[in-house]
């Protein structure tokens, strides 16, 4: 007898209401994997699936998943759709390989996220053991989260329930994430909850091993996402005489290799940075140093001034100074010192350049009388000494409608992660005073926007198009406005940040509750939890193959999977297609708007990508982090340029990465990419 099913068994035990638009969704990505467009017949197949089911199982029994799957397949092959049959097949095969990887990796996938995102949480040590020794599940970890931050809000005398399940809220529809550090250790015994921080280097012995001492405590059990940057510029040059006992120094390059093995053996997955000034008379040692030595705890990070760059620009000599005696000491052509950091960069993939001057401004620097001399190791947070970086990035895939920007929950992600990120500062356990006043001093924070490729790709918006630039600046003048604007509003709640008085916001009379607010992330690791494009980069590209070090194999953004199985250009061979050329510009098979909308990294031209990263500096308080991926073919002088043009724009840093400079590049494009233009 037949009836109308109500329920279903769902592989984890639940009942869950019977949904038959699910069938038709299943059956018609198996028609599309075959080449098929026939919606009406699909829709057909679907129905009688449907009845088939509901005759078999009726009002009083209730079917699992996998029985409404073998009755999927049992009509299919029925009605002579054997081809769509072991379509489906194959799709039933790839879903339970997936959940077995899933189950391999001893996590409960509660919240339907990638296996990638799965791996990184358990690998990353992002969920935490419960009592039982199993591993947390993603949705109580994020409940871990927002009960830890939303006490903060007592401290207050504000409402701490409604703050905990707004911030959950946004956290399990993936609108906003807080960094992984956050993620990992809200709610543990150790809430240290910062990104990165930045540690002072003194010319001085006792000074050197003190700093290195904080550093080897503050990566233990740090593991990864996590990192320092660290400025040699005030070490004394190799050779210098040493007070009077005859001894001559080191040189920072040499204490950068100490440092480097030191940090390695305590946390391999720690990634920390070095900079130098380009004044600093062991600067060409310092450039070399990746090509020299073993850094592979450290990446490198050259700072220019504002004198160096005119005397670029002039075909003139700069000055090198001692940092001990602020004397000069000699005196380098400024172009050739541009060509041996380009040349390393187009080798390695470092140095990356940090602007002094150009970082110094406010907002950035928003202090007189203070100096910054790092950043954060991926190049964005401007870092004063001791100070550290609290992070969360909004996932701007989630805030659109009808292929509009849906400003009003953008309006309340924002507010939700100035609130996230200034409660953070209280909550964190810091490893020492001095980071605790320093935090305290200045409740600088980074919200940032992750998912804007995929952002433009709904809007079908090409990144490499005008169109692109006045979305990317429409967003970010409204993220820093906004942020700014919930500060003011916890500032007259709770109260400014301490150096209020010493900013030059006090002569305004601007009371903000944070220095500053807005940073553009590299947001990698949160990217990949979120399932969405990094920062505000274009996708590498759209298909791609993917080394690790069990196997190798071929992966296609799900992004462009679903739009193909949307639009009814869906094939398993197209796939195959678009795996070997990387991009999809010279695909004919696909639609031309999605051969446009589809852009990838490669797919732009420098100035493309310059551009958008300058746009997003204009509103950015902090700084923008954005690698300029290169093309194997990129030229030295092409780097050069880069750099010139990148100052010129006003960019506080910029990094560049040459296809192929890294072994251990982890993903490469099948094809071969074709010179610029």
């Amino acid at each position: 007898m037949s009836g109308i099913l109500k329920k279903v068994k769902k592989r984890d035990g639940r009942l869950v209401d019977f949904d038959p638009t699910k069938v038709n969704v299943v059956i018609w990505k198996a028609v599309q994997a075959v080449g098929g467009n026939d919606q009406e017949t699909s829709n057909k197949l679907a129905q009688a699936v449907v009845k088939r089911v509901e005759e078999v199982y009726g009002e009083t029994k209730i079917p699992s998943v996998e029985d409404i799957q073998d009755l999927i397949e049992k009509v299919l092959i029925e009605e002579g759709h054997s081809t769509t049959a072991k379509a489906f097949i194959l799709y039933r095969k790839k879903r339970q390989e997936i959940r077995e990887a899933k189950l391999a990796l001893g996590v409960n996938d509660d919240m339907k996220l990638s296996f990638e995102a799965l791996r990184l949480l358990a690998v990353a040590n992002i969920l935490q053991k419960k009592n039982d020794g199993s591993l947390e599940t993603p949705r109580e970890m994020f409940i871990r989260v927002a009960k830890a931050v939303s006490k903060i809000d007592r401290k207050y005398d504000e409402d701490s329930d409604k703050f905990e399940n707004e911030l959950l809220e946004t956290m399990l529809n993936l609108d906003l994430l807080p960094s992984i550090k956050i993620l990992q250790a809200a709610g543990t015994n150790n809430q240290q909850l910062s990104d990165a921080i930045s540690l002072p280097v003194e010319d001085d012995i006792v000074g050197l091993f003190d700093t290195l001492k904080r550093a080897a405590f503050l990566h233990k059990n740090r593991q990864r996402g996590f990192g320092l940057s660290f400025s040699f510029s005030d070490i004394r040059s190799k050779g210098r005489k040493v007070g009077t006992t005859g001894a001559v120094a080191a040189g920072p390059v040499t204490y950068l290799q100490l440092y480097n093995d030191a940090l390695s053996q305590i946390n391999p997955y720690g990634t920390n940075m070095a900079f130098l000034s380009v004044h600093h008379p062991d600067i060409i040692d310092f450039i070399t140093a990746k090509e020299n030595s073993q850094l592979t705890n450290f990446g490198t990070t050259v700072v220019f001034s504002k004198k160096f760059m005119k005397a670029v620009q002039d075909d003139t000599a700069f000055e090198l100074i001692d940092p001990h005696t602020q004397k000069k000491v000699a005196s380098l052509r400024a172009k050739s010192v541009l060509d041996i950091i380009a040349t390393i960069a187009w080798r390695t993939g470092d140095p990356a350049i940090l602007f002094e001057e150009n970082m110094n401004k406010p907002p950035a620097n928003p202090f007189e009388g203070h100096r910054i001399k790092v950043t954060s190791p991926t190049g964005e947070q401007p870092m004063l000494e001791y100070e550290a970086c609290f992070s969360a990035s909004i996932n701007l895939a989630k805030h659109i409608k009808d292929k509009q920007i849906d400003f009003d929950k953008l309006k309340k992600s924002i507010n939700t992660g100035v609130h996230l990120l200034d409660n953070s500062i209280d909550l964190c356990n810091y490893p020492s005073s001095y980071v605790k006043n320093t935090m305290e001093g200045t409740r600088r924070i980074a919200l940032g926007v992750m998912g804007f490729a995929d952002l433009l790709i709904r809007m079908e918006i090409p990144y490499n198009s005008d169109k692109a630039i006045k979305t990317g600046e429409e967003i970010i003048k409204f993220l820093s406005d906004q942020a700014r604007e919930a500060s003011k509003e916890l500032a007259a709640k709770r109260g400014t940040f301490k150096w209020f008085d010493k900013s030059i916001y006090a002569k305004k009379n601007l009371k903000y509750r944070n220095c500053a607010c807005t940073t553009i992330l590299h947001s990698g690791y949160s990217s990949v939890i979120a399932g969405c494009s990094q920062g505000i980069e274009p996708y590498y590209a759209i298909s791609y193959l993917k080394k690790t070090q069990m196997s190798e194999h071929v992966e296609v953004i799900p992004i462009f999977e679903e739009i193909a199985n949307k639009e009814g250009f869906y094939s398993q061979e197209l796939m195959k297609k678009v795996a070997l050329a990387g991009s999809v510009a010279d695909i004919k098979e696909i639609p031309k708007l999605w051969r446009e909308v589809f852009v990838t990294t490669h797919d732009c031209q420098l100035n493309d990508h310059l551009a958008m990263q300058k746009t997003f500096q204009k509103y950015t308080d902090n700084g923008v982090s954005k690698t300029l991926n290169l093309p194997t073919t990129a030229t030295i002088s092409e780097i050069e340029e880069i750099f010139i043009n990148a100052y010129d724009l006003g960019l506080r840093s910029v990094h560049i990465y040459r296809e192929g400079s890294n072994v251990q590049q982890l993903i490469y494009s099948k094809e071969k990419r074709k010179k610029r233009r």
